[in-house]
């Protein structure tokens, strides 16, 4: 009489859970639907998960028109655009060959005036607030200065 020996056999089952590196860009300046002089206040900052960092930021106010770029993590410059409606591309390059954007629509005039950057039109803030703003002017001698009124006759 044979003896079959029994064999038992047991399956072993591996997920890998893959994640996406983490990179991002956040715009602070200006706002989105901003309406703005010609000279653009940008403020952003970059992040990654590579290891290595950011390695530079820059501004791209149209398709394929880089026009400011930036070593490390912060950006924070002004760019003089013309009149016009511009879906501005703020893009981080890290050292792992990674990239990342975030977008911002601004219409930029070129009339006479005060045109606030930042906050955004009935937004929610805390204190304190930071205004960003440039102002115009028709006036060969420029802008004399600027100021912030918290109610009417209210210099603060």
């Amino acid at each position: 009489m044979k003896k079959h020996a029994l064999i038992e056999t047991a399956s072993v089952v591996v997920f890998f859970a893959v994640t996406s590196a983490f990179a991002g860009v956040t715009v602070s300046i200006p706002s989105n639907g901003s309406t703005l002089g010609t000279s653009v206040n940008s403020v952003a900052s970059g992040s990654t998960s590579c290891s290595k960092g950011v390695a530079s930021m820059g501004i791209y106010p149209s398709a394929n028109w880089l026009v400011y770029t930036v070593g490390g993590s912060k950006l924070n410059t002004t760019v003089n655009l013309n009149p016009g409606t511009y879906d501005v591309v703020v893009e981080e390059w890290d050292y792992c060959g990674g990239a990342s954007t975030a977008t911002v629509k601004v219409s930029v005039q070129s009339v006479s005036g005060v045109h606030l950057s930042s906050p955004s039109s009935n937004s929610a803030v805390g204190s304190p607030v930071n205004f960003v703003a440039t102002a115009t002017t028709s006036c060969s001698k420029g802008v004399a200065s600027m100021g912030i009124c918290t109610a009417p006759y209210q210099l603060a």
